[in-house]
């Protein structure tokens, strides 16, 4: 049993940016069923269990609201941003291709 007041949110992280994260940091997530609106929450657990999700290995991260909304239900599904600190764009734009050609790379050459 759980209150119905207490929500927590699961948040799905790609592998390769798992270690962008740490407990403690907060974000906003924007629920599909209100797009004009935002709500902040704090990283709470970083959890060792994965799950494979539109073909990705994403790490599961446990969250907690920072408010609480009458308008809160189990299962609304959105969209939640964690500040990560600062780069520059052509360091987060190529990310995932530099992640990608490094393990190509490596199983190449071994």
């Amino acid at each position: 049993l759980s209150p119905m007041r207490d929500y927590r949110l699961t948040l799905y992280v790609s592998e390769f940016k798992i270690n962008q994260l740490d407990e403690g940091q907060t974000g906003r997530v924007v629920l599909s069923s209100m797009p004009d609106e935002h709500f902040d929450f704090r990283v709470e657990t970083l959890t060792p269990v994965t799950e494979v999700r539109d073909g990705a290995t994403m790490f599961r991260v446990e969250a907690r609201l920072l408010q609480n909304d009458a308008q809160f239900r189990p299962g609304l599904v959105g969209v939640a941003k964690v500040s990560a600190g600062e780069r520059h764009l052509i360091d987060i734009w190529t990310q995932d291709l530099r992640a990608w050609l490094a393990l190509k790379l490596w199983t190449f050459w071994g």
